[in-house]
């Protein structure tokens, strides 16, 4: 399993203040990448794929809400968890956030601990579901070859029995000129039975 420690952290802010907070506050923990605007973001995916994106909002040319949902439409990046972090504190821009499928939304001014603390916590959360999705994928090749080595095991066994019932047939052909089916049923009228008169008392 991947550890904390070699996860990199992708921070997408515009203001040098916050990058260098950032940087000082988690530099220590993870690699760290930065970019300064949303166009460098997404170009820097391109290449690389971060384990967890900082992401300011309100940037020039394309903001962050923008870079998240073109990350979002890409299967190769839509994984990565995305935490916002904007100075914008009303309800409707966190939930125009989440709606897009960001994982976190951390107001500014941030305090260094609580960003240390949900960075830790998300990047954790995906180191489990990753390595939840492997053990899935092993489990499933398992049982496949559990599934396919028992109807192997099963065909083995029933052969003999269906081999020896064919030879039964043809043994009890060749001892007898009687007419039988092709399924080796005898005909009531070829079948041996007692003779009863009606004089015989019943048993």
């Amino acid at each position: 399993m991947k550890k904390l420690s070699d996860c990199t952290v992708l921070i997408v802010d515009d203001t040098e203040e916050n990058v260098d907070l950032l940087v000082e506050a988690l530099g220590e923990d993870y690699d760290l990448s930065v970019t300064m605007d949303g166009s460098a973001a997404l170009e820097y995916v391109k290449s690389e794929l971060p384990d967890i994106i900082l992401l300011d909002i309100m940037m020039p040319n394309i903001s962050g809400y923008e870079v998240c949902a073109e990350l979002k439409k890409d299967s190769r990046t839509a994984e990565i968890p995305i935490i916002f972090l904007s100075a914008m504190t009303d309800i409707e821009s966190k939930k125009r956030g989440f709606e897009l499928g960001a994982v976190d939304y951390i107001t500014k001014p941030f305090n260094v601990y609580e960003v240390q603390a949900r960075v830790n916590t998300h990047l954790s959360l995906m180191l489990v579901k990753q390595e939840l999705s492997m053990q899935n994928v092993i489990l499933e090749k398992t049982l496949s070859t559990v599934r396919g080595s028992w109807r192997s095991r099963r065909k083995r066994r029933l052969k003999p029995s269906h081999t020896w019932w064919n030879t039964a047939i043809r043994k009890r052909a060749a001892t007898s000129s009687a007419p039988r089916t092709m399924c080796g049923y005898w005909p009531r009228s070829c079948r041996k039975t007692p003779s009863i008169s009606p004089s015989s008392p019943m048993r």
